[in-house]
């Protein structure tokens, strides 16, 4: 027959006791024992006759007010186990989340793992989102069948939240560890969390990003390539020869910059309105808008005129209030 289990503090304990054991353990635990009863207090009860928690339990709470006052009620309460405080508690952010799991049986192909791994990825990554917050961190364990584990971390170069990002890492630190042996339990955690979306911005990089796959139209860009080409290649040439068109104006296109540099010590400030206006549409939250970016400041000739003003590598560069460190 099933049993209900009571909890007391005495002191600094908690014990649990069954229902059947509750009276008589209440008649021997002293009253100096009980939670909030100091020796002060125990003293004076013992001298009206109560010596046990049982004893103080039964007491008659109008008795026992003409010598407690408003303690009396708090004392009967805590003898009968009741407590009406209000719980207390601070909610933290957590410092870290994982997902794990063990296998109904022995796996040992990617065809099987892989798919584990996304699903422990979308788990942590969904908790992420949740709490609105980003990782920098993707870490990874595998248990064999002998129980052997083996595990592997990564830092990643921007904080994210999301689930490709994370799932590409973990896939990468899992080739990197297993030895291609069936494995028994599989584990995906992140950690290194924070509120704030931290992006390492290299605006000036010609080295390609090679850690986030790229979405990429090759015609399209081949197209633009050839276009800045053919523009760059064509000579000017006259309209209309201006000694058979006195009576007539003679309008000359002249290409101005859409943009203009200026120096400060060793900052380099960009301005223009096309220049400012991309640069607020653009979404520095993805490698492929950053990359987007960097791409149409080259084509405009920005990186050829900041290296004829004597740009050096460290030197800061400011569009709107956004500064950016310069690099080769």
């Amino acid at each position: 027959m099933e049993k209900e289990l009571t909890l007391y503090q005495l002191g600094n304990l908690l014990k649990a006791v069954t229902e059947n054991y509750e009276v008589s353990l209440m008649s021997k635990i002293k009253l100096s024992d009980l939670f909030m009863i100091g020796k002060s207090s125990s003293r004076r009860l013992n001298e009206l006759g109560i010596l046990t928690i049982q004893d103080l339990a039964l007491t008659d709470p109008n008795y026992l007010y003409k010598y407690f006052k408003n303690r009396a009620n708090q004392m009967i309460e805590s003898a009968n186990g009741i407590d009406n405080s209000k719980v207390e508690y601070e909610y933290t952010d957590p410092k870290s989340i994982s997902s794990s799991t063990s296998f109904a049986y022995n796996y040992k192909t990617k065809e099987e793992i892989y798919p584990i791994i996304k699903s422990l990825s979308k788990e942590i990554t969904t908790k992420l989102k949740e709490k609105k917050m980003y990782t920098k961190s993707v870490s990874i364990w595998i248990k064999y069948t002998d129980f052997t584990k083996v595990s592997k971390q990564i830092t990643l170069t921007n904080s994210t939240n999301e689930l490709e990002y994370i799932y590409m890492h973990a896939i990468k630190l899992f080739n990197s560890i297993w030895n291609e042996e069936s494995i028994r339990a599989l584990c995906v955690g992140i950690s290194t969390l924070s509120k704030t979306n931290d992006i390492q911005l290299n605006l000036f990089s010609h080295e390609k990003i090679k850690e986030t796959p790229k979405i990429t139209n090759e015609k399209l860009d081949k197209v633009i390539n050839d276009l800045a080409v053919l523009v760059k290649n064509t000579k000017d040439e006259v309209l209309y020869e201006e000694d058979k068109q006195e009576s007539h104006i003679l309008y000359k296109f002249k290409y101005e910059k859409p943009y203009t540099i200026i120096r400060e010590n060793n900052v380099y400030i960009i301005k223009g309105d096309q220049i400012e206006k991309l640069f607020k549409m653009t979404n520095f939250n993805t490698d492929e808008a950053f990359d987007r970016f960097s791409k149409k400041l080259r084509r405009m000739g920005i990186d050829d005129e900041l290296e004829k003003m004597g740009i050096n590598e460290g030197d800061i560069v400011r569009i709107l209030d956004y500064e950016f460190e310069y690099t080769k």
